[in-house]
Formats: structure tokens, C-alpha cells, sequence
């Protein structure tokens, strides 16, 4: 998939993703990844603890991430006891390694300190976009998105429909949605379990960690409050922007949702996250179980939507 000058499409990633899905003809999903992989002209070979007598080397490797894109060998490295959606999802990321141009001379068998930190976070970003796009098509993944009422819902059934992790599903929902919304993602500031635990937890889900992948900025409030932001992600409309480790206090619907298991819906004030704007989203929380994780979904009324259907009754 080397690619000259000439046939650069541009700094996106997402634009690589795009062409691959485009030579593939992919007409509906899941992306089958062992096809991509193959067009890129790679393998994948999962490795499991039955093979580090054999591969000490590569189990090495594994140690470092879930997953790694060994150029040399032309050869993907997957963890091979993660969960089926976990698996996909690294290997649609490695290969958006394989086939961005300005990604192709950096080795992915090292660890994330052969970067400087800045740069490590930029690349990984990148292929996690380019991968997401694989993964997801958006000329697949939109229509499908909007064909179903906003919502946590809708993303479980899309992530089924891909075959993808209720996470990376959610990401994706939240950065190509045509509604103005955003997904936040809360954790425990500190290791403690909630009072009980969901007996919805969607099935076969694990978590993923988008530290590096998703957005920059200073963690705030880490230790004061019983949960913090872990990361956000955002419609090209949604105005605030959500910092990583940002607390969220006791009192509020996402603790409430934390620490029952009880899933949540209604109105949260953006000061909820930090803000000092008198905005209120209306939000649905979803607890993630004994992962000790929630999912919040925000969503603000889109202004120009009303505009909109008020010059088509107009006409």
C-alpha cells in the first residue's frame, strides 16, 4: 500500500481509510479485517500464553499494547486473548499504521517510548481515526446512525452491527454524528468499586484505553472528587470542550448512575464538567458494570435544525 507523492490524498487520516474501504467495495458491514489485512499485504497472528515459550520476543512485544504492526515482517501482532471486538478494533488500528504514508518509515514494534510523548499521542491518534474509519464506513456507518433515534441504544445496536466495542462504537457515533452531542467517558478518580452492581452490562465489552488517542489537555480535579473524566469525544457542533480528569462530585446523576448501577436519564448542567456557561445538556448515563466505568451521552438542541425545517414550511 506504499503510496508515491502523486497519490497522497491529503493529511487526513480518515482519507486512507476511505480509499481502502473504496478497493475493497465494501457494501455493508462487518468490515471483515482478515480481507484488509490481506490488501495491505499483511498477517495477523494472534498470540496467547501457549506461545511464550515459543515467541518470548513477541509476547514482549504484546506487553507493551494489545497490538503492534511489525512493517518488517509485514506482520500484525494481536494479543489472542482479548475479545473478539477488542481484536477487530486493534487490528483495523494497525493497519491504519500500515497504510497512512507519513507512518510507514516508524516502527511499531517498540514501545511508546521510542516516541517523544507529543508525537506518540499524534501518530496513535491518527491511526485510531484512519482504523475507525475502516472499521466503521462512514458512508455505511452514517446512515445507519441516523436511520435510529439518538441515543445509548441506538449505539448498542450499532455496535453489534459492526462488531465493535460498545466504546469504540460510541467514539465514533459522537465524531461523525450529524446531531449536536458528545460522549464522556467517567472512571473512579480512585480505585473503589460502586455500591452494586449493573445487571445490564452489554456482553463481551472491554475496555479500551484512548489516553493517548482522543484529546490533549491538563487533567484537572484529579483527586478531589470520587470520579473524573477519563476522555471525551465530540460532534463537529458540540462547543465545550471536556477535559481529561475533570472530578465529578457526589450529588450528581452521573454519581447517582456510578454508584447504584442503575442506568440514568435527564438534565445536566455543563458546570457538572468544570463549565462556567449556563448551558444544560440532557444526558442518558449508562453504567458499564463491574468495568467501574460510565458512558454519558449529551446532546443539545441544534438551533439550525429548527431554522431549517422552518424555511422548508415556508417553501
Amino acid at each position: 500500500m506504499a503510496r508515491t507523492f502523486d497519490e497522497y490524498l491529503g493529511k487526513h487520516p480518515a482519507l486512507y481509510g476511505q480509499a481502502l474501504i473504496q478497493s475493497l467495495d465494501v457494501q455493508e458491514p462487518p468490515v471483515d479485517e482478515y480481507a484488509v489485512a490481506d490488501f495491505i499485504g499483511c498477517d495477523i497472528a494472534e498470540i496467547d500464553t501457549e506461545d511464550i515459550a515459543a515467541l518470548p520476543h513477541m509476547w514482549n512485544i504484546l506487553r507493551v499494547a494489545p497490538a503492534h504492526f511489525v512493517k518488517q515482517k509485514n506482520l500484525i501482532l494481536v494479543h489472542g486473548e482479548m475479545r473478539p471486538e477488542r481484536k477487530r478494533t486493534c487490528v483495523f488500528h494497525e493497519s491504519g499504521h500500515g497504510v497512512i504514508p507519513w507512518h510507514i518509515q516508524l516502527n511499531y514494534a517498540c514501545t511508546e517510548n521510542a516516541f517523544e510523548p507529543i508525537v506518540h499521542r499524534l501518530v496513535e491518534r491518527e491511526a485510531f481515526t484512519c482504523g475507525a474509519e475502516i472499521q466503521m464506513p462512514r458512508h455505511l456507518f452514517i446512515p445507519d446512525a441516523m436511520d435510529l433515534p439518538l441515543g445509548i441504544e441506538a449505539i448498542k445496536i450499532l455496535a453489534t452491527r459492526y462488531a465493535a466495542s460498545l466504546e469504540t462504537t460510541a467514539i465514533r457515533y459522537a465524531q461523525i454524528h450529524r446531531r449536536i452531542c458528545a460522549i464522556v467517558m467517567i472512571e473512579p478518580s480512585e480505585p473503589h468499586r460502586p455500591t452494586t452492581t449493573a445487571n445490564g452490562n452489554p456482553p463481551n465489552q472491554l475496555s479500551f484505553s484512548f489516553r493517548d488517542l482522543l484529546a490533549d489537555g491538563p487533567a484537572k480535579d484529579q483527586n478531589r472528587c470520587p470520579l473524573r473524566v477519563k476522555y471525551s469525544a465530540c460532534s463537529p457542533g458540540f462547543r465545550k470542550y471536556i477535559h481529561p480528569g475533570t472530578g465529578i462530585a457526589e450529588g450528581t446523576l452521573i454519581f447517582e448512575a456510578w454508584d447504584t448501577g442503575i442506568a440514568r436519564d435527564g438534565e445536566l448542567p455543563a458546570s457538572v464538567f468544570g463549565s462556567s456557561t449556563q448551558e444544560v445538556y440532557c444526558a442518558e448515563i449508562f453504567p458499564l458494570g463491574q468495568r467501574g466505568k460510565v458512558m454519558v451521552l449529551l446532546l443539545l438542541s441544534d438551533h439550525q435544525l429548527v431554522l431549517h425545517t422552518g424555511w422548508e414550511v415556508v417553501q
